[in-house]
């Protein structure tokens, strides 16, 4: 069972359920006694927490996203010096803030932030009680609270990419995810090109070789144009034998050609696999709808050129 969806609904409701828990737990904790706040420092927490849900899990460039995060662990750090030092309440937002900042930034479930936020969420609550009682023992306590969230967060990334990667070729998105993905660069007005792959010959290499060696072709293309792109480039498989890729610098596109042309290992031997690639430069305000048809034609012109050129 997954319990974090990666449609645009299931991660606002995931949201809005993690902000109205966090809210009802500081009530719970507050009405018991458990948590001694004054006023000032109770509405700065809620605040804060709902905060979370309706600013920083809002779709933005990941470089604000960390801004954001990084600003947020030093308030956490100088709230926890201001409050108490390794006795301050405010030691319990370090959890709310590490998960908020986990549904913020591993939204394709993508592990590479988790180091970094598993530094902020050590850092802020380590510093911020340097100087207070006991601190040795508040060092153990948030590292193995940090390992533990650590642990929550890679969890979370393995679900949020299970319900975004394809079955087979599990290091490329799922045609749903990528075209959200594709509309989100759009929705950014980033620059980009788009191409369509299509493997010419995949339908004689099943009806020679078997769908066992159609697959190992699929495997091996997929790692071929992952390898092929940066780190914020787009590679989904659309459907079969054909891809979409987004490239924020066109010159790649001769590097996945030359990737794709070399021979390809499989359990029936070396096989050759001609790849067609139409690409066309998203142009600003442009809908995902025409864009992709405009790739889908380009691919369609280069393979008329490939078979008149090797009739």
């Amino acid at each position: 069972m997954h319990f974090v969806g990666s449609s645009p609904l299931a991660i606002w409701r995931q949201r809005v359920i993690g902000g109205l828990s966090a809210f009802l737990l500081y009530a719970l904790l507050y009405f018991i006694g458990i948590l001694n706040l004054g006023p000032l420092e109770l509405s700065a927490q809620i605040i804060g927490c709902l905060g979370y849900v309706f600013a920083l899990f809002t779709t933005g460039p990941r470089w604000l996203r960390w801004t954001v995060a990084t600003w947020d662990a030093v308030v956490l750090c100088l709230l926890i010096r201001a409050n108490g030092m390794t006795a301050s309440s405010f030691l319990i937002m370090v959890p709310v803030w590490f998960f908020g900042v986990a549904l913020a930034n591993l939204i394709d479930g993508d592990t590479a932030p988790v180091p970094w936020m598993l530094l902020l969420a050590l850092l802020a609550p380590l510093i911020g009680g340097i100087g207070g009682d006991h601190y040795a023992l508040y060092a153990i306590t948030v590292l193995a609270a940090t390992a533990a969230m650590g642990g929550g967060a890679l969890t979370l990334a393995s679900e949020r990419r299970a319900g975004r990667s394809d079955p087979l070729l599990t290091m490329l998105l799922n045609r749903t995810a990528g075209l959200e993905r594709l509309e989100e660069m759009a929705a950014a007005g980033e620059a980009f090109t788009l191409a369509f792959v299509d493997l010419a010959e995949f339908k004689t290499i099943n009806d020679q070789h078997g769908h066992k060696v159609g697959d190992e072709v699929l495997l091996e293309t997929g790692k071929r144009l992952k390898a092929g792109v940066g780190n914020r480039d787009l590679v989904a498989r659309y459907g079969g034998d054909e891809f979409l890729v987004a490239l924020r610098d066109p010159k790649a596109l001769e590097g996945l050609r030359e990737k794709l042309s070399v021979a390809l290992m499989t359990s029936a031997g070396m096989l050759n696999v001609r790849a067609d690639i139409g690409h066309v430069p998203f142009e600003r305000g442009e809908d995902i709808d025409i864009l992709l048809e405009r790739a889908d034609a380009a691919m369609y012109a280069d393979k008329r050129s490939a078979k008149l050129a090797n009739a």
